[in-house]
């Protein structure tokens, strides 16, 4: 899927133009504040359920999945009308959109906000799946509806559907998908309906915990499709299709850390049922190490590469213009993959009101700085924006040692998991930006592949080598390596059944 994503890119945006490749991003950007209206069910019914099945209390299970899928459609259905109502003052009174483009972008919002429903109401049977740990079914099966819903939209551009047949090829095919996902995660879960039902106390329970998922989104939000948004209003839609571009690559790179995180939510959650809480601060420190690996091996060689790969992948004039930006987003989201495993973890112990508070904040500052500093620097000023809202991530994890890891984890080797990846990172990073900038770089794609993959190979070795040797580093190892054993035996179980 990730190759799909990668490789389709340059073929929409010469199908679609810069322009209208840009009102696509915008369309899809405005259906996500509709999103707010989940109240934070999503990851409130995954964590009530995880803990419910962790007590063996299927019954309970049922109603938190039954309330949530009561939540969403409703959610899902206020917010699509939402837009649909909106999306004419948008295109006419707010965004830079030509004038001939106006029809063709308000179908696009329209049909978006079908898309962004659908996803919506597949929250409830993902976060059954994700309860029960089924990550294998879990990931193959967003892998493959993924592929198969841009394959949907590939194949209405490549018929000349244009913008809106695009758009609503993948809309069809959202919906269709759900109803997939739905009948899967009931035979995954052994009966569990997904039938909506009104469950007042299960509605009360998630919703005041789901109240501060609520807040992050918002913060999220800000930091995320604000940056569109400005870009739309203070230079133009194409600007906005550039910027995707970017962060559609780092963004792919970021889910991978994430998806770790992901896997230690409901297990944080079940080691807290269970009063283990030194457990799953251990876990949660350890698996930040691991993401760091991660992140480097992924981060450095983009950075150092960003304009080659660029030009190679959609074309000079979008690499003369982007490769800087691609290099500052690569250390904003570096630093965004160090809080992946800590995130679900202020989840699984019910501190939401943390990740509101970081979300918010990092939300403040993406809409400031990039007011001040897109007007003067364009894109790249969105890009320092982006990297500086996400320091914010920094601040809550030292917080976090403080006021939460401390009783249980020496400060020297808390850091050195949090923040020992980041630094050996950019030092390997600036110093094969300046040994690339020495010679004319990759001029094809086996080229790149070879050059990023041995920068991959070396940052990972060194971070691990020279990890190994940091306070905690030879605990880290063992735990992690536990880690992924108890992951894959859980996996392997869990399939035979």
């Amino acid at each position: 899927m990730i190759l799909l994503n990668f490789f389709s890119v340059p073929f929409i945006i010469s199908e679609l133009g810069p322009s209208s490749y840009g009102i696509f991003v915008l369309a899809i950007s405005i259906a996500a504040p509709m999103g707010l209206l989940d109240f934070g069910m999503t990851d409130a019914t995954v964590k009530y359920l995880s803990e419910s099945l962790g007590k063996d209390d299927r019954a309970g299970a049922a109603r938190y999945a039954a309330s949530g899928m009561f939540f969403n459609i409703a959610v899902g259905i206020v917010g699509t009308g939402l837009v649909v109502a909106i999306a004419p003052f948008l295109v006419r009174s707010v965004f830079d959109i030509p004038l001939i483009d106006h029809d063709e972008a308000i179908g696009a919002m329209r049909l978006s906000a079908i898309l962004w429903m659908a996803a919506q109401i597949r929250q409830t049977p993902t976060g059954v799946m994700t309860a029960f740990k089924r990550f294998d079914l879990l990931n193959v099966g967003s892998s493959l509806m993924q592929a198969v819903i841009l394959l949907c939209g590939l194949a209405a551009l490549w018929s000349g559907g244009g913008l809106t047949g695009f758009v609503g090829a993948q809309a069809g095919a959202s919906v269709a998908a759900t109803g997939v996902w739905i009948a899967l995660s009931m035979k995954v879960s052994g009966g569990i309906s997904l039938i909506p039902a009104f469950e007042r106390a299960s509605l009360r329970q998630t919703t005041t915990f789901g109240f501060w998922q609520m807040l992050n989104m918002l913060g999220s939000i800000l930091s995320q499709q604000s940056l569109r948004w400005l870009l739309g209003i203070l230079l133009n839609v194409t600007s906005i299709g550039f910027y995707n571009v970017c962060q559609q690559l780092v963004n792919t790179l970021y889910m991978i850390a994430y998806r770790i995180g992901q896997v230690l939510f409901p297990e944080v959650s079940a080691l807290v049922g269970k009063g283990e809480g030194k457990k799953a601060a251990e876990i949660v420190v350890h698996a930040t190490w691991l993401v760091s690996v991660a992140a480097g091996a992924m981060f450095v060689p983009v950075a150092i590469f960003a304009q080659d790969l660029l030009r190679l992948w959609v074309g000079g004039e979008i690499s003369n213009v982007a490769a800087e930006t691609l290099r500052i987003m690569c250390i904003g989201s570096f630093i965004g993959c160090l809080f992946a495993a800590p995130s679900f973890y202020l989840l699984g112990t019910e501190r939401g009101r943390w990740l509101a508070g970081m979300s918010m904040m990092n939300g403040a500052i993406v809409v400031v700085a990039s007011a001040l500093l897109v007007p003067p620097l364009g894109l790249s000023g969105a890009a320092i924006a982006y990297a500086g809202g996400t320091l914010v991530h920094a601040v809550i994890l030292i917080a976090m040692w403080r006021t939460v890891f401390r009783a249980w984890i020496p400060g020297r080797s808390y850091f050195s998991a949090a923040f020992g990846g980041l630094f050996l990172s950019t030092i390997l990073g600036g110093a094969g930006s300046l040994a690339r900038n020495a010679w004319m770089g990759p001029s094809s794609w086996g080229e790149l592949t070879l050059w990023g993959g041995a920068a991959a190979a070396v940052t990972a070795f060194c971070i691990l080598s020279i990890g190994h040797f940091l306070p905690g580093g030879s605990d880290r190892t063992r735990s992690v390596l536990s880690l992924v054993r108890s992951i894959r035996s859980t996996k392997s179980v869990e399939a035979s059944e």
